[in-house]
């Protein structure tokens, strides 16, 4: 005896959450892998004696890999590194040539804007991770 206008009643509240989820979904969001990342960035950080930095971050593409260039100019220190993409990922390594050579690995998260956040660690090393944030600088 119920069955039915309690049959079309769920189809009809399937339908407006349905709507309603469609409705509230951000239309204009990229998809993580359509969010373009070359170009230059201010970079802030921690060092690992707990101090700040400031660079700029400059990303090329190479076929199917990237170039970062990170640049402190009030320091005259220039790193480079190779980065691997996937997704809304970016995995990337880096060198400091000198008397003692030290390496590094970041790992960037890629969001809207665009803005990349890092966890990066050194060797040799502390064992810990430290962060960096970029955010794309105006052309």
């Amino acid at each position: 005896m119920f069955r039915k206008p309690l049959r079309a009643w769920a189809f009809v509240l399937i339908g407006f959450g349905l709507a309603t989820t469609a409705a509230l979904a951000p239309a204009d969001d990229p998809k993580p892998e359509e969010i373009k990342i070359v170009g230059r960035y201010r970079a802030e950080g921690t060092l690992p004696n707990n101090g700040k930095y400031a660079a700029i971050l400059t990303i090329r593409a190479k076929k199917d890999i990237f170039e970062l260039t990170w640049s402190a100019p009030g320091e005259g220190a220039s790193y480079s590194g190779t980065g691997i993409r996937r997704g809304d990922i970016l995995a990337a390594s880096w060198i400091v040539h000198g008397p003692v050579p030290i390496t590094g690995v970041m790992i960037y998260k890629i969001a809207k804007g665009p803005k990349l956040d890092a966890d990066w660690a050194i060797h040799p090393s502390d064992g810990k991770i430290y962060k960096e944030v970029c955010v794309k600088a105006e052309e």
